[in-house]
């Protein structure tokens, strides 16, 4: 779910075996759109929310650097941090807000790992 006003995106996840396993929320600028699409800054900072709605934070440690440099404003990752801090209060009511539509369109066969093309890794 791409909410254009809102500094987040939600992806949802299942286990290999077809159960649901959660949500990942990715923290991010507002979203506007150009001649390409659309077009969002992430701000490094993440959360997982379980299937059971436990939080968990990522990428701390990417976020902080990201800071040092010309990519992320310190600012920008505070915004991320108060956004993520809302969700994390009360995930049970960020996801009944967004729809629990996951349970009615569960992925129809699992997905086999995508590959990486031969010669990806070479200069």
């Amino acid at each position: 779910m791409i909410p254009l006003t809102q500094p987040w995106q939600v992806l949802h996840f299942w286990n290999p075996d077809g159960t649901f396993a959660g949500w990942y929320v990715n923290l991010e600028s507002e979203k506007h759109r150009d001649r390409l699409g659309l077009v969002a800054v992430d701000w490094h900072l993440d959360l997982l929310i379980s299937a059971d709605y436990e939080v968990e934070w990522k990428d701390e440690d990417e976020a902080a650097a990201a800071v040092q440099t010309e990519y992320l404003r310190e600012e920008d990752l505070v915004r991320a941090r108060s956004a993520g801090d809302l969700i994390a209060a009360d995930p049970r009511s960020f996801i009944r807000d967004l729809g629990l539509w996951h349970l009615s369109y569960p992925p129809k066969t699992p997905e086999p790992a995508l590959e990486l093309p031969p010669g990806w890794d070479v200069p």
